[in-house]
């Protein structure tokens, strides 16, 4: 019996069909172009065991991608999370916030987070790896909070009086507007955040273990919203997981609750710290 791979399909000459090492599967190749048809019944014999299986055919022509590559998107969304980054490096020294007529405070040296910021989220868009984009939106969602966060701790310093509007000055807005193109980055890298797989594929097993992690960071991400898109991501992985396996691991249900608990986490977070910063008084 032959290892699992794509061998010539014994119920049609001149095309493939992948045999996952114990029986046919209904994923066929043919001119370049992946399909699926049903396996006749009975099913073919299976493939020789001394005959290898043939080369790969080249990316595109087989179901999946080998390790979920990044899509133009995905990057694109990393891009904006940086320029984000960038924006709030560049408030250093300029006003935060202004109490008229009684004082203003400027932003002093925290800006260099600004900096790590875009670096991180260039080297989240050239890595090839999925783990490395999960790890990505959650540093750009870190960033995003962080910023929001000094927005909101500006407008309400204990350096200004109560009772007096306070206004965002120039260096205010610019961290604005850095935390929604950090968190609206963030959430185009997550939409292209792979390329779904449409079929099994040896060299990538499946594991059951990224839906258990989505659903717990989905649900943490309720109270701490920075885990709230790393949730969103593995429940993404886990669902094509789940969906390429055949049927040998289970855990859809805990993907999609992962899933749907970053999503929801990670909107209420933003929306309620957007609010924060342009609302927020002494």
């Amino acid at each position: 019996m032959g290892a699992a791979g794509w061998y010539a399909d014994p119920t049609r000459e001149g095309r493939r069909r992948y045999w996952d090492g114990a029986t046919w599967t209904a994923y066929v190749s043919e001119g370049g172009a992946t399909a699926t048809e049903p396996v006749p019944d009975p099913p073919p014999a299976p493939p020789a065991a001394a005959a290898p299986p043939p080369p790969a055919p080249p990316e595109g022509e087989v179901g999946p991608p080998r390790a979920y590559p990044p899509t133009a998107l995905g990057r694109a969304g990393f891009g904006v999370a940086a320029a984000g980054g960038i924006l709030t490096a560049a408030t250093a020294g300029s006003t935060a916030v202004d109490q008229e007529p009684f004082g203003y405070i400027e932003v002093a040296g925290g800006s260099w987070i600004g900096v790590v910021a875009a670096v991180m989220c260039v080297a989240a868009a050239a890595a090839p790896w999925p783990w490395a984009r999960i790890a990505g939106v959650g540093v750009s969602s870190l960033f995003a909070i962080l910023v929001a966060f000094a927005v909101i701790g500006f407008r309400t310093s204990d350096e200004l009086i109560s009772g007096v509007d306070v206004t965002l000055g120039p260096a205010g807005w610019l961290m604005v507007i850095g935390s929604l193109l950090l968190f609206g980055g963030t959430a185009l890298a997550l939409i292209g955040l792979r390329r779904p797989a449409r079929g099994p594929d040896p060299a990538l097993e499946p594991r059951e273990g990224k839906a258990v992690a989505s659903l717990v960071l989905g649900i943490v991400g309720v109270i701490i919203p920075v885990t709230a898109a790393p949730a969103i991501g593995l429940g993404l992985l886990a669902m094509d997981d789940v969906r390429t396996s055949g049927g040998r691991i289970g855990g859809r249900g805990m993907a999609v609750a992962g899933f749907v608990l970053g999503i929801v986490a990670l909107s209420l977070w933003g929306l309620g710290l957007l609010l924060g910063m342009l609302l927020a008084q002494p």
